[in-house]
């Protein structure tokens, strides 16, 4: 499992994210919006604790190994979605998301 303890204030893309569901890895993250945009695509392969909460982080860790004490790598996405999150794919989402701003932008 990997631990996400992000800041909704820090955290513009969750690449460690998309890079723990491409190799399989179940994660715990924060409950901000970035983090959502990516795993509410793969609701089984990761959960959420509430942002800046200690004791919930902890509450979910503990359940998390209390339930799964051995966990095992997730299945293999499929050829789709780990096409989605390729290193191509979101280096065109940056290109259609800098594409859009300097459209908005009068240069």
């Amino acid at each position: 499992m990997i631990l996400v303890p992000s800041l909704s204030v820090q955290e513009g893309f969750g690449l460690v994210v998309a890079e723990a569901l491409v190799c399989g890895t179940p994660i715990l993250a924060s409950d901000i919006p970035v983090f959502h945009e990516i795993l509410d695509h793969f609701p089984e392969r990761g959960s959420f604790f509430a942002e800046g909460n200690d004791k919930d982080l902890a509450d979910k860790i503990g359940l998390a190994f209390t339930h799964n004490p051995s966990p095992q790598p997730l299945p293999a996405l499929s050829r789709e979605e780990e096409a989605r999150l390729s290193s191509n794919a979101m280096a065109q989402s940056y290109l259609d998301l800098y594409s859009r701003l300097t459209q908005g932008s009068g240069t």
